[in-house]
């Protein structure tokens, strides 16, 4: 065992009472003479006791196990008399072979005295902190290593896993507190000693290419050790300990060195992506939006899930990982000192795409033709859905998309060419309903050689083919040497522009290929040709796409719930109302508590955990984890057509239709056009005052 203390929190919680192994052990060790070493190396395995001596086999010969023999029966007997029986004079006897005064005549008041006395909650705890790893160990496991991003090829890996008081200086920093009018960093020490007036260097996160860059430097004005909200103020802080330290620069990167290593230290998280948005705003001038800025920055810096984007107008929007990060963000920002802001309703963003339904008419395959400026240019041009397996490779592979965005090509470059050409050939066939099962394996061969571009950074997983045949684009998957023709960049900005705001809601689109089998320029010498191709190319992709099946997709949690029999059917009802999926629904055999485990939309997460405990008075708690993007079953423009469908949902559909739904709220939160009705019934409108 690591350590040598068990607690069983449930008796903790309800009972204040607490134990460690160590209690019983010396106990049973005197009593059978048997090292306390001995009994705990044997205590969680198949052995039993017998005869003065620890046998192995308990489960074959159906003997209970050391564990039931030396701690569980014992608790058992004084659970029994003092709570069961009720039997006063048997738990006096066991008072008084422990040496425990008991001076309650009640038998329930006169238990709780027994078990206070004999395993009292305060000397468990106090024995777990003495018996826990020493700080200067905490960072020398691989995998507490790595969640400061440290591997043996970095240049403090050696120095963090040493921790050593006497070595070079390396502090991390984990939060920002404000005490009245001063600003305190509060950090750990992973190596050396910092002291007030030492001078550190601030290392960014970034890695530098293995160079030695010149790196700000910071004076520490103040080190201080926290009591609660109080600070007290020390000489000096060693390797291992938890700390504050007060200096006046600006906190823009988490590593502070007594040398000017070229890499800093990174906190790693995974599974957590930033989602949920709010728009952030000072109630004052701009002072406070420039003081407000720069926590944004520095919260940026120390928290890895959160990004902050400025906007064009001014506006700071604030990305979290959810609701209950982003409470901890506000809080976090509160803490900096900035209380006096305004934070708008939060939003969660969708993705826009398109569907492949077999038996749909062709006149969703066929090209669309866009003629700018009465002939001067030409673009033929037509969409069609992507499969679900290249989306997935494509997403595993996003740092190389990015690369070949760039220009940049590697190794990593030809092998995402050669799955491609070997997978994606028979994916693209296998896609019923769509425009590449009709098209021969050597002709999408050539398509995938002739892809023009992928998406811009925030549509990544589009396409853009060239399917021209006067138009020989070098390929991007080669450094080529020839030129482009004239205003090829236009038609790249069209198709980023096309798949950054999709035809629904203005929501980037996800898995759209769009193909170009016509492109014509009469005018190349005319300067503004290329604005005019931008939009047009914009308008014919998005006209493409309106030609199939378009959904909205959302961002799904996978949710995970505990609860008891008890309260199983108003969890479900929960779920059910939050548009849920249960995936599994099983018992945990060793807490007799239900798992209940489902997939639940973004949007509909917030309060989420609040009405889970407020419907089923705490008997349940949930946990939430981002999972995966789903595509939402449902047309956002369906309306009844047929004689069954009319008489089920009505003329204009009574059942709430939940795309439709999201999509209107992102409409009406963008400032766009939305189909709603404000005046329903008017015939009874009366405008005019009669006087009689």
């Amino acid at each position: 065992m690591g350590t040598a203390y068990c607690f069983n929190f449930s008796f903790v919680f309800f009972l204040g009472y607490g134990f460690s192994l160590s209690d019983f052990v010396q106990i049973w060790s005197k009593k059978i003479s048997i090292p306390e070493k001995d009994i705990l190396s044997k205590l969680f395995t198949d052995s039993y006791f017998s005869k003065g001596v620890i046998k192995e086999g308990a489960e074959c010969l159906g003997k209970k196990t050391l564990f039931e023999q030396f701690i569980l029966q014992p608790l058992w007997d004084v659970h029994k008399s003092g709570l069961v029986d009720e039997d006063m004079e048997k738990l006096k006897a066991f008072a008084d072979k422990m040496n425990i005064k008991i001076r309650s005549r009640r038998t329930m008041e006169a238990f709780d005295e027994f078990m206070r006395g004999w395993l009292p909650l305060t000397r468990a705890c106090f024995r777990a902190a003495i018996g826990s790893s020493p700080s200067y160990q905490s960072f020398t496991h691989p995998r507490r290593l790595a969640s400061l991003s440290l591997d043996e090829n970095h240049s403090l890996y050696e120095t963090v896993k040493a921790c050593d008081s006497s070595a070079t200086t390396v502090v991390f920093v984990a939060k920002i507190l404000q005490y009245g009018e001063t600003v305190l960093v509060m950090c750990r020490v992973l190596s050396g000693s910092i002291r007030k007036d030492d001078q550190l260097f601030l290392i960014n996160n970034k890695h530098s290419n293995g160079t030695v860059l010149e790196r700000p430097m910071v004076t520490i004005s103040g080190v201080y050790l926290l009591m609660g909200r109080e600070k007290i103020a020390v000489d000096r802080v060693v390797a291992g300990a938890v700390c504050a330290i007060e200096f006046s620069s600006e906190i823009l990167a988490t590593t502070l060195c007594s040398e000017a290593v070229s890499e800093g230290l990174v906190r790693v998280t995974h599974g957590a992506k930033p989602l949920v948005r709010v728009s952030v705003q000072p109630e004052g001038g701009l002072d406070e939006l420039k003081s407000l800025r720069t926590a944004l920055k520095q919260l940026s810096v120390l928290d890895s899930n959160i990004r902050v984007v400025e906007q064009e107008n001014g506006e700071l929007a604030m990305f979290a990982a959810g609701e209950v990060h982003l409470q901890k963000c506000l809080t976090d920002l509160y803490n900096m000192g900035q209380s006096n802001i305004k934070v708008s309703e939060p939003s969660v963003p969708f993705f826009e795409t398109i569907i492949s339904i077999p038996g749909l008419p062709n006149s969703s395959m066929q090209p669309v033709d866009c003629n700018i400026r009465s002939g001067a240019a030409k673009i033929k041009l037509r969409a069609a859905a992507l499969p679900r397996e290249l989306l997935e490779v494509l997403e595993k592979n996003e740092d190389i998309l990015r690369d070949l965005r760039e220009g940049k090509f590697t190794s990593a470059v030809k092998d995402l060419h050669k799955i491609l050409l070997n997978d994606c050939v028979n994916w693209l066939k296998d896609l019923k309903g769509s425009f590449w099962s009709k098209q021969r394996t050597e002709q999408l061969r050539h398509f995938i050689d002739r892809i023009w571009a992928f998406g811009p950074p925030r549509a990544r997983f589009n396409i853009l083919f060239n399917a021209t045949e006067d138009y020989d684009r070098p390929s991007i998957w080669e450094k080529g040497t020839s030129k482009l023709r004239c205003f090829d960049q236009s038609i790249i900005a069209g198709f980023d522009l096309a798949v950054g705001a999709g035809p629904l809601c203005e929501e980037p689109v996800w898995g759209t290929a769009i193909v170009v089998d016509e492109w014509t320029v009469k005018e190349v010498d005319d300067p503004t040709m290329a604005g005019a191709l931008i939009s047009g190319m914009k308008q014919a992709c998005r006209e493409a796409q309106k030609k199939h099946p378009l959904r909205l997709m959302a961002a799904m949690y996978k949710c995970i719930v505990q609860t008891n029999a008890q309260a199983l059917g108003k969890v479900h009802t929960v779920l059910s109302q939050r548009r849920a999926k249960i995936l599994n629904e099983d018992m945990n055999q060793a807490s007799g508590l239900f798992v209940v485990e489902a997939h639940l939309p973004v949007i509909e997460s917030f309060s989420f955990c609040e009405q889970l405990r407020k419907k089923t008075s705490g008997l349940s708690s949930g946990q939430l984890e981002f999972s995966h993007w789903e595509i939402i079953d449902e047309d956002p423009f369906w309306e009844p057509t047929t004689e069954d469908e009319v008489e089920l949902y009505g003329v204009k559909g009574d059942a709430i239709n939940r795309a439709r739904v999201y999509m209107d709220a992102v409409r009406k939160r963008k400032g766009l056009l939305t189909d709603e009705l404000i005046v329903i019934n008017a015939e009874k409108q009366r405008t005019l005052k009669r006087n009689r």
